[in-house]
């Protein structure tokens, strides 16, 4: 013999399977937004200013960070590791 399900259950099976559907569908936790790579001359303005430096010291810093391995489009954080290698340091 099949025993019948009573109302409460068949709504409670219901209910189980909504949330189910529900977790299935969300939309997945966005990930944290890495930091944009910038070119060098768009760093190098920024940099510049902030330090003073002389123009003519923007091809030396661009070999110097060629040589340790940077790109012309990097994050700014590794252009200023490179650049506190290189000897200055940027204020925050």
């Amino acid at each position: 013999m099949v025993k019948k399900k009573s109302i409460r259950e068949q709504i409670k099976e219901m209910e189980v399977k909504s949330r189910q559907q529900a977790i299935e569908a969300a939309p997945a936790p966005a990930k944290p937004k890495e930091p944009a790579a910038i070119s060098f001359d768009q760093w190098w303005m920024v940099a510049s200013k902030k330090l003073k430096l002389k123009p003519w010291l923007k091809e030396v810093i661009a070999a110097d960070f060629k040589a340790r391995g940077l790109s012309k489009d990097e994050k700014e954080e590794s252009y200023n590791q490179a650049l506190e290698k290189f000897g200055y340091k940027l204020p925050k």
